[in-house]
């Protein structure tokens, strides 16, 4: 299931950079009724690279992690890293 997800989302990604006009007349009315040139000229600036997670990736996550634990938000510290990661089948 994650990994039709996943795929899902590549294709999707390809298809918006491979289709600048027609992703910004649909993604207009989400960005708050941005003129369409803007927004494809925003996309042009944006890979929208699908990619999995990796250990390397969590440190934003630990550092608010450890606001809430300091704030008594958790009751635990949390090791954002001790978790199992997806990947991806080629």
């Amino acid at each position: 299931m994650l990994q039709t997800v996943y795929h899902s989302l590549e294709n999707e990604a390809d298809w918006l950079k491979t289709h600048p006009d027609d992703a910004a007349k649909i993604l207009s009315p989400l960005w708050g009724n941005l003129d369409p040139a803007i927004v494809k000229q925003a996309n042009s600036h944006r890979s929208y690279q699908v990619r999995p997670v990796t250990k390397n990736d969590l440190g934003e996550q630990q550092q608010i992690a450890d606001v809430f634990f300091q704030a008594k938000l958790l009751p635990r510290a949390v090791d954002a890293r001790d978790v199992s990661l997806w990947q991806p089948a080629p």
